[in-house]
């Protein structure tokens, strides 16, 4: 039996979907932009910081996940920030309406 974990599932549907969609005919063809859609993919990531772990019990009952939790809250701290902030920006860019300072987020 072949098992498929989350991460080589998201590569593999990733993949996928780019070669469908630079063949001709695709459901990439150009339309009109009236109907026009965007969406945001983010793969999977974590938001972590120390304080939402009980590290005295973690270390007695579960000592192997505290390094986990530390690259976590390192991520969180250090990627996490400009990859929300590079998201916002696509956000703006892809959707006219984020522009108007009334519906800003």
């Amino acid at each position: 039996m072949n098992i498929i974990t989350r991460r080589n599932f998201v590569t593999r549907a990733t993949a996928g979907g780019v070669v469908a969609a630079t063949l001709p005919g695709s459901f990439a063809a150009e339309r009109s932009n009236e109907n026009a859609f965007s969406f945001l993919l983010l793969g999977d990531t974590h938001f972590d910081r120390m304080e939402h772990h009980d590290l005295e019990w973690m270390r007695q009952h579960f000592e192997k996940g505290i390094s986990q939790v530390k690259d976590y809250c390192q991520h969180t701290s250090e990627s996490l920030p400009n990859l929300l902030q590079a998201a916002k920006a696509k956000l703006e860019t892809a959707n006219p309406l984020l522009r108007d300072p009334a519906l800003a987020i």
